[in-house]
């Protein structure tokens, strides 16, 4: 029925020590709850595809005939550009932060030094 491999049993671990890093990142505020709820259901979703490996092979030959390698693949793939185009727009959004930090910085400095020259 159910027959224990070690890669399984390695990407579970994984999957469930990612789990647990999500839910420590979570409670130690550095990750908000819409961001851990993702992450979660990621990590769910990675240990279920592992799980449920068998019934995949089914369905992904008969549905998208393609492997289920090649699916788990083309998903993780998709999954990384995801994050790198969500970590773009974080980095740009923290660029304009600090440069309007930069820029009142030097305002203010600016005044300061227009203030003692009078």
């Amino acid at each position: 029925m159910f027959e224990l491999r070690p890669a399984p049993v390695l990407g579970i671990l994984f999957g469930l020590f990612m789990l647990l890093l999500t839910y420590w990142m979570y409670k130690k505020k550095r990750l908000p709850l819409g961001v851990s709820l993702i992450w979660f259901i990621l990590w769910l979703g990675f240990i279920a595809g592992i799980l449920l490996f068998d019934q995949m092979e089914y369905i992904s030959g008969t549905l998208l005939r393609i492997p289920v390698f090649d699916f788990f693949l083309y998903m993780s793939i998709l999954v990384l550009f995801m994050i790198a185009f969500l970590e773009y727009n974080e980095i740009k959004a923290n660029q304009k932060k600090i440069d309007k930090i930069v820029e009142g910085i030097a305002l203010h400095d600016a005044e300061g030094l227009q203030g003692e020259k009078k």
